[in-house]
């Protein structure tokens, strides 16, 4: 018998009471038994539909099951039912904001704002929501407050995403004398304090001590995550032998014939959210972010399913047409209905290249580059929300991961037909936007819209650690940004296969 059958039973002995099955399951979220708590709120909702508290409270198992989509009704009623009720708005807005519902979503989070003025995490995730819209200076004045009223790592972290303050800034002063004592912080505050204080230094010219303090955020969540290296570099091999050119030629033209999918892959940190961002401003594009339309391919945490490459390349016929059919459905559920091309920007997806043509054909792929040590040390640069990377946190697992990433391309290069990728460089979309941008739009098959010309005027939600970045008109100042910091990066140029330095010492300015 299943735990959760296990679990029913259970549920099947206790009295039915309201406030029991309220009271255990706001307990068991407590201790992160978030499974169970849907269980019993579910019940509780059941016997007492009109209560905003139990509505409210199985709202936030569902989000903590990823189900936000589940829990925005339980939130909306709870909202109705007690209109003041500031937690179910705040709930509701960041419920909201990650299935793209973003002007809803600001709408409540405001709300619950108002309603709560000293709760500081209400005016950390509307601030956070302000920078993820590109609200940049509402952003910059919300999270003051929400520092002002707590002083966390985590609400000056997003503060150094949107403001670039100047020497003896009060905030900054503050978290340099929080570093100082910060081994009495819990250590994702920690390493999110290490993080913010690299940003600064970054932003003050002082590139050694920046480096310092990355390397320390670096260090502490490397400790805090297990990474099979081995098998993500042996993956490449495995795409080698299961996606021959012969593969490929044979299955070639079975898939669901859609062209509304395109994707846009390359490492973290190359520019993809660039690109999307220029394309979501032309009106027959939608961006619906870094989504898994994939679906049995991707986990939550690893990113990759356990029968992947080997049983996904015996696919027959039906079973392809069937899995990019299921892609597109995923895809147009995000979009509205005037999108003729829905936009899939994770970047990891490179990994599935040769399946996403053979189950979408028509399906456009772009390939964005960027200059190997500027990626790699802009992944080293910051710290990664949900589901992070698990090879970025080491400059030699990230060069080798680098590596692999590049074989890889080269194997599809070498087996996908003529014109089903095509390859973008950054550097030249930062030097020549609107010939590169005519030739992606080409690419896709559509007519030319200047508009994408003004992509850093878009208002779309970007949830990705480039929020603030796609804001600001094309600027050159990204490429070379690795310069200031080769004298530490002997172990990158090392496996990158480029001269290797001896690595100097990082500073620390305590």
């Amino acid at each position: 018998m299943s735990s959760d059958a296990r679990f029913q039973n259970v549920l099947k002995l206790l009295p039915r009471r309201y406030k029991l099955f309220y009271t255990f399951g706001v307990q068991c979220e407590s201790t992160g038994a978030s499974a169970e708590a849907v269980l019993l709120l579910e019940r509780a909702v059941e016997m007492e539909p009109e209560s905003a508290d139990a509505r409210n409270a199985l709202g936030v198992s569902l989000a903590s099951l990823s189900q936000p989509a589940k829990a925005i009704p339980h939130f909306e009623k709870a909202a109705a039912l007690k209109p003041n009720f500031a937690e179910a708005h705040h709930n509701l807005g960041c419920a909201l904001a990650s299935v793209g519902r973003t002007d809803e979503a600001l709408a409540h989070l405001v709300r619950a704002s108002q309603l709560k003025p000293d709760s500081a995490d209400m005016q950390f995730n509307l601030g956070s929501a302000l920078l993820h819209l590109g609200k940049l200076a509402e952003a910059k004045t919300t999270l003051e407050r929400a520092i002002d009223l707590d002083p966390k790592p985590s609400y000056f972290l997003a503060f150094t995403e949107c403001a670039h303050p100047e020497p003896g800034n009060p905030y900054v002063v503050k978290f340099i004398l929080i570093e100082k004592k910060s081994m009495s912080l819990p250590a994702e505050e920690r390493i999110k304090l290490h993080f913010a204080l690299g940003n600064v230094f970054k932003d003050l010219g002082r590139h050694d001590l920046a480096f310092g303090q990355w390397s320390k955020g670096n260090a502490l969540k490397r400790a805090t995550i297990r990474y099979d290296e081995k098998a993500t570099l042996a993956l490449v091999g495995r795409i080698e032998r299961s996606f021959t050119r012969e593969v490929m030629r044979k299955k070639s033209g079975r898939g669901d014939s859609s062209g509304t999918p395109v994707f846009i892959v390359g490492m973290l940190r190359s520019g993809t959210t660039l690109i999307e961002q220029i394309l979501a401003s032309h009106p027959a594009f939608f961006g619906a972010g870094e989504v898994s339309s994939l679906g049995p391919l991707r986990t939550q945490r690893r990113g990759l399913g356990p029968c992947y490459p080997e049983d996904f390349a015996k696919l027959k016929p039906e079973k392809l047409r069937a899995f990019g059919s299921e892609c597109v459905r995923r895809l147009k559920a995000l979009a509205p209905a005037r999108a003729d091309r829905v936009i899939d920007k994770m970047p990891t997806n490179f990994w599935f290249l040769g399946l996403i043509h053979l189950a979408l054909p028509n399906a456009r792929i772009i390939h964005v580059r960027r200059d190997p040590v500027d990626t790699c040390v802009s992944c080293y640069s910051k710290l990664f929300g949900a589901s992070p990377p698990l090879f970025a946190y080491d400059l030699a697992e990230l060069g080798r991961y680098y590596r692999a990433y590049g074989r890889v391309m080269e194997h599809w290069r070498g087996v996908l037909p003529e014109g089903a990728m095509l390859d973008v460089q950054y550097e030249d979309v930062v030097t020549n936007l609107e010939t590169e941008a005519r030739r992606i739009i080409s690419y896709c098959g559509l007519k030319w819209d200047p508009a994408c010309l003004s992509f850093h005027k878009n208002g779309r939600y970007v949830a990705t650690a480039s929020a603030a970045q796609v804001r600001k008109p094309i600027f050159r100042s990204s490429i070379g940004n690795s310069s200031p910091y080769k004298e530490f990066l002997g172990p990158l140029l090392e496996e990158l296969g480029m001269a290797p330095l001896a690595t100097a010492e990082v500073a620390d300015f305590t």
